[in-house]
């Protein structure tokens, strides 16, 4: 329900549907402690699952006006430090992207054609995600 939900009007309306993804973030997050405890990408990107619908639960509360401007704010801050501490969690490891994956294989195809051998792995550009 995490990954196979995209985010569009409706679903951010839907009390339901945050609820539920929140509270599936929250039980892979508690999964996550105990398997892999720590700081880790993989808990960066749950942190960030979970942050995500509290933030538009907060803003739909505000919009029905179950709760004041002040608590909206309160909840606005810490969903930005929560996001600041994932992505922190999330930057300290590199990945490829997609792009650089695709130089790379361009790259050593032709190599392989003019048979040269090169360590392609110092070339291959790195993106933070």
């Amino acid at each position: 329900m995490l990954y196979d939900l995209k985010e569009d009007e409706d679903s951010v309306r839907d009390r339901a549907v945050l609820l539920r993804r929140v509270e599936l973030a929250q039980d892979v997050i508690k999964y996550l402690l105990k398997v892999d405890p720590g700081q880790t990408k993989k808990m960066g990107v749950f942190m960030l699952e979970y942050n995500k619908p509290r933030l538009h639960l907060a803003k739909l509360d505000l919009r029905e006006k179950r709760v004041d401007r002040v608590y909206f704010l309160s909840e606005l801050r810490m969903a930005a430090k929560v996001k600041q501490r994932a992505m922190a969690m999330i930057g300290t490891y590199s990945t490829v992207s997609s792009r650089a994956l695709k130089v790379m294989l361009t790259k050593m195809k032709e190599r392989e054609e003019k048979g040269e051998e090169e360590k392609l792995a110092e070339e291959l550009p790195l993106a933070r995600q």
